[in-house]
């Protein structure tokens, strides 16, 4: 699966393509991309800026800023695995925030697939 950050439908510097892994569950991806790190104290904002690259696993989006830093963030109800969805943004901001909605649109056919409410941001660290 392709999921692309883009704002207002222009891409962002931090734009990176992802894998989804179709012989996974989401939960089984998920562990295997973080569950040997350490959580930390959940944040309410990540800098858009410094993502290098975004993951979606079912209702579950991870945001990489460097090698040893990634961002989880939880949502209900959204229809972020989709194949080749491209997450908007705001463009007014470069921060993702809890409670931001986000659109999922496939730019291929120019349709919005639906939108959903980011949750707050979990930092996992390796150990």
């Amino acid at each position: 699966m392709r999921l692309k950050i883009v704002a207002a439908g222009v891409l962002a510097a931090g734009t990176a393509s992802i894998l989804y892994a179709a012989t996974r569950t989401p939960a089984e991806e998920l562990d295997k991309e973080i569950g040997t790190w350490v959580a930390g104290p959940p944040q309410e904002c990540i800098d858009l800026r410094t993502v290098t690259a975004s993951t979606a696993l079912g209702d579950t989006m991870l945001f990489k800023v460097r090698s040893a830093i990634k961002y989880r963030t939880d949502s209900l109800g959204c229809p972020a695995a989709k194949v080749g969805a491209t997450l908007v943004t705001n463009p007014d901001s470069v921060h993702l925030c809890k409670g931001d909605v986000v659109g999922l649109v496939d730019l291929d056919n120019d349709m919005h697939e639906g939108s959903c409410q980011v949750g707050e941001f979990i930092p996992y660290k390796r150990k």
